[in-house]
Formats: structure tokens, sequence, C-alpha cells
């Protein structure tokens, strides 16, 4: 996927923000509202049968977790190979849509300054609290 193309019809990809273990998350458009939201594309070896169903009963399982520190997931969806302007790719796309937050970085807020243990203590029990809140729910974390 590049700049510029639209996902599921729905989501206009603006600028790619960053890569993790399981795929690439892009600040995009929800077109129909005209409002910005990030979208996380799921990395093709993860298209098999059996990944594909796990991603759709984690998605709905996460759309259920209601936590101040687990993000929202608004919509999901499987986008099949020749169905987007992106001809290289050849293979289905899996996406998750989540509200795009604004701000710093955990990395890039560790290396501006040393934070107070006081701090780095607050900010672990909110981590762990919403790894609690989805862990309830049946969910395994596997990109953190």
């Amino acid at each position: 996927m590049q700049q510029g193309d639209i996902l599921a019809g729905r989501y206009r990809l603006i600028a790619r923000l960053g890569e993790g273990g399981m795929g690439e998350v892009w600040r995009a458009e929800q077109v129909a509202l005209g409002r910005e939201v990030a979208v996380k594309l799921v990395r093709g070896e993860l298209n098999e049968p059996h990944a594909r169903e796990r991603f759709r009963r984690e998605a709905e399982l996460a759309a259920k977790v209601q936590h101040r520190n687990v993000v929202d997931i608004l919509d999901f969806g499987t986008v099949e190979a020749g169905d987007t302007d992106d001809s290289e790719r050849g293979e289905d796309t899996q996406y998750l849509v989540m509200p795009l937050l604004e701000g710093e970085t955990l990395h890039a807020r560790l290396h501006r300054t040393r934070p107070a243990l006081r701090d780095l203590l607050v900010w672990m029990r909110g981590l762990l609290s919403g790894l609690a809140a989805i862990h309830d729910r049946g969910i395994v974390h596997r990109d953190l």
C-alpha cells in the first residue's frame, strides 16, 4: 500500500506512521466522515486461513474491551488481492482501524529526559492494567 491508496473504499492512506511486528500503521482519512484515524495493515504472512480467522476473532473481542489504557477498535476487515490500487501486493490485506492518537511516543519520551521513578511506576501500572483488561477477554497481545 502507498500514500493516496483508498483501503476498502473507505480509508485514504495519508502517511505511514510506523512499522511493528505485525505490520504497518498509517495515518488515514475516513473518507465518509472526513476524520483522521489510524489504520494498521497486517503483514501478508499472517493471511493464512487459520491466521485470518484468528485475526477476525481477536478484532471482535478487542472491540468489546472498554478500558482507558486500551485503544478502541473502530473497524476491521480484509481487502481481497486485486481490490486496491496496489498491484504489487498480490495478497489479501487485513486491517484494523483505531482512533488516531497524537503525541510523543514512549521511545521519544524516554530519550528526551530521564523520567522519574514515580512516572515510570504510573506508566507501568497503566500498561499492566490495560493488559489485564485484554487478557480478561481472552486476548494475548503479540506485539509489545
